[in-house]
């Protein structure tokens, strides 16, 4: 039975581990928002813009119309945590993360939000 329970735990570490090296590979890029639900309700317009860039080495980029955020990034256990410059570290579920989509859930106060960012294309 110890040996049992012993395989699951190791194969349940390294099962994540893969996950998240792949995951940091498939992050690295420019993405654009196109979609960011608030209650359900998208909050973006036409002339909004959006986006993220995580580099190799976990350096990221933030923008949109209002603030412009710079900070380190890791990727661990399906979350990525990014710490802004001089700020605490943030915590957002990744729901979905391919070669070209990336899908955050987060939580502001209490209020669920849903991010769709696409990869742009160099």
């Amino acid at each position: 039975m110890h040996k049992i329970i012993s395989f699951i735990f190791i194969s349940t570490i390294f099962f994540c581990s893969c996950n998240n090296t792949e995951q940091k590979k498939l992050i690295v890029g420019k993405w654009k928002c196109t979609e960011w639900l608030v209650k359900g309700e998208n909050q973006l317009s036409e002339t909004t813009n959006v986006s993220f860039q995580f580099l190799e080495g976990g350096k990221y980029a933030y923008n949109n119309q209002s603030l412009n955020e710079k900070g380190t990034y890791k990727i661990q256990g399906g979350r990525l945590y990014s710490t802004p410059d001089n700020e605490l570290e943030i915590a957002v579920d990744i729901e979905k993360l391919t070669a070209d989509t990336l899908i955050f859930n987060m939580s502001r106060a209490g209020v669920p939000e849903t991010m769709l960012l696409i990869k742009e294309k160099l």
